[in-house]
């Protein structure tokens, strides 16, 4: 929760900013009408936004509709402007100079090249600034709008189905086949609603898996949204052969932790907070670490080079046995190489949102959370093991995405 004079300061400079967005927005139309109707909007959308800082002050929960038709729209305004269109701006003012520079260098190499023979003579640049800073800021104006609109949208789209199959060697003969579903990152009461919930529910059980597990950042805002999971999990992921487990994240810590892991449990989920449990006639094996780190800021979360971070020592249960297929839950995918070396064969991980912005054709791995983490999105292999990190089903910060799309893991095991 915002402090009072850091909620006054995030309001005053989310005020300037729109102020000078209406400004950019009234520059692009020349008639009267569409620059009143511009207007109209951004008072539409701030009187969201107030509604929404309100709430998120004083009242502390979103309530499905709120969520979805206020506090959605009045954020993702919010930043459209604030972290997309007002610094490409302001790149634009300042790399104008060196583009013009360029486009006379061009010109002028052009004309040597038609007539070497002729006098040197001045090249008229063909545009003036004012002409070349309107063009090109409308362009990328609207097409940023759209692009960004989009990125909204795919955002709340059904999450995609990523089908991984496990050669694993020496796999027992009971787990061959054996399908596991992997979600991570719901943030129910922030950044989804219970119906989203519902839908990627339902296309985890379309997949027929043996086993789920949600990998944390599980309620955001207020630990009474953790019973908006109930009628999900019971609609569509009850009836899952060896059931739906689940570990914690920094964002349910930052909630109330031991509440949200009560109303978990009490409707049926397996939430495992350092501990360990061995499937009985199965050899299978599942342990579940809670979430350490729990400022958004610390430096132990920057495991770029791969520390060892994890500590086993407060896992509680029965020992390990030999011959299980042995998987790890833990919210972040840090100490990797420490696990293996621990006997994981599976470690399943989220937090990292694939980055929520990455280059396409990278397989999701190019992505903003590589500066902070060195696995990131996907399946890597990990010496005798694997980490699967989850892209996650949710946003955080802003609801944007670009081709890290919301996803379910579907891993399937079979003998190598």
């Amino acid at each position: 929760m915002f402090s009072s004079s850091r909620f006054v300061l995030l309001a005053f400079l989310l005020m300037l900013a729109q102020i000078v967005a209406w400004r950019l927005w009234q520059s692009q139309f020349q008639k009267l009408l569409y620059r009143r109707a511009v207007t109209v909007i951004f008072i539409l959308f701030n009187i969201e936004w107030i509604a929404t800082l309100y709430y998120w002050r004083y009242v502390g929960e979103f309530g499905g509709t709120f969520l979805a038709w206020v506090a959605r729209p009045a954020i993702s305004w919010q930043a459209l402007h604030a972290f997309f269109i007002l610094p490409l701006r302001a790149a634009l003012f300042l790399l104008w100079p060196l583009l013009l520079l360029g486009r006379r260098a061009v010109k002028a190499l052009k004309a040597r090249i038609s007539d070497p023979d002729r006098p040197g003579r001045a090249v008229s640049d063909g545009i003036s600034r004012r002409d070349f800073m309107k063009t090109t800021a409308r362009v990328s104006f609207f097409g940023l709008i759209g692009f960004s609109g989009y990125a909204v949208f795919r955002q709340y789209c059904y999450p995609s189905v990523r089908r991984i199959t496990l050669a694993v060697p020496n796999l027992p003969r009971a787990l061959r086949g054996f399908r596991i579903a992997h979600l991570s990152d719901i943030h129910i009461g922030l950044w989804s609603t219970q119906k989203e919930l519902e839908a990627a529910m339902a296309a985890a059980r379309a997949e027929k898996p043996d086993l789920a597990v949600l990998t944390g950042d599980l309620v955001d805002r207020s630990p009474n949204n953790a019973a908006l999971f109930e009628k999900p999990f019971k609609n569509q992921l009850s009836d899952v052969p060896f059931g739906v487990w689940g570990i914690l994240g920094n964002h349910d810590h930052f909630v109330d932790p031991a509440r949200i892991t009560r109303i978990l449990n009490g409707m049926g989920l397996n939430m495992l907070v350092d501990s360990r449990y061995n499937f009985p006639g199965l050899p299978l094996s599942l342990t579940g670490l809670d979430d350490r780190y729990h400022r958004m800021f610390s430096k132990s979360q920057n495991s770029r080079t791969d520390p060892d971070l994890l500590d086993f020592g407060p896992v509680r249960g029965p020992a390990k046995r030999a011959g299980d297929f042995k998987i790890l839950l833990n919210h972040r995918p840090e100490g990797v190489h420490q696990a293996v070396r621990a006997g994981f064969d599976l470690y399943l991980a989220g937090h990292t949102h694939g980055g929520q912005y990455s280059f396409p054709g990278f397989d999701h791995r190019k992505n903003l959370a590589a500066f902070f983490y060195k696995y990131t999105a996907g399946l890597y292999p990990i010496e005798r093991g694997w980490l699967n990190v989850s892209c996650g089903l949710a946003s955080v910060g802003v609801p944007f995405r670009l081709f890290s799309w919301p996803e379910i893991s579907l891993i399937t095991l079979e003998t190598a």
